[in-house]
C-alpha cells in the first residue's frame, strides 16, 4: 500500500528506463494526507488500522456490526460502505469469501 501511494513502481520504472524528467513529475502523495478505508474489522483488519492509524492516514473503518468497529480504539472512524467507497484514496478488504461478501466490490 504504501509503494502504490508514495508512486514507487512507476519512479522505478520511469528510473529504469533513464526517463530522469518524466521521474521529477510524477506528483507523490504524502501517506498522511490520505484516507484508508477498511472493510472487515476482524483481527487483521484491526490490526491493519493500527498500522495505517500510525502512518498518520485517515482510516475509516466498516464492519457488520457496530461493536467491532468501536474496538478500533481512537483514531479509527466508523463507516457505512458506501461512505467507504466515496470517500477513501485507498480501499483494503479483510473479510472472508462468503455468499454474504461475494460481488461486495464489483462484480463476482
Amino acid at each position: 500500500m504504501l509503494a502504490l501511494v508514495r508512486k514507487a513502481p512507476l519512479i522505478v520504472h520511469c528510473t529504469r528506463k533513464g526517463d530522469l524528467d518524466d521521474r521529477q513529475s510524477i506528483p507523490v502523495r504524502r501517506i498522511e494526507d490520505t484516507t484508508i478505508g477498511i472493510i472487515g474489522v476482524g483481527q487483521i483488519g484491526r490490526l491493519f488500522a493500527q498500522k495505517a492509524l500510525a502512518f498518520g492516514g485517515r482510516v475509516l473503518v466498516c464492519g457488520p456490526c457496530k461493536r467491532e468497529t468501536r474496538r478500533q480504539g481512537p483514531g479509527a472512524e466508523q463507516a457505512d460502505l458506501a461512505d467507504i467507497l466515496a470517500r477513501c484514496d485507498v480501499i483494503s478488504l479483510h473479510c472472508p469469501l462468503r455468499d454474504a461478501t461475494r460481488g461486495l466490490i464489483g462484480r463476482a
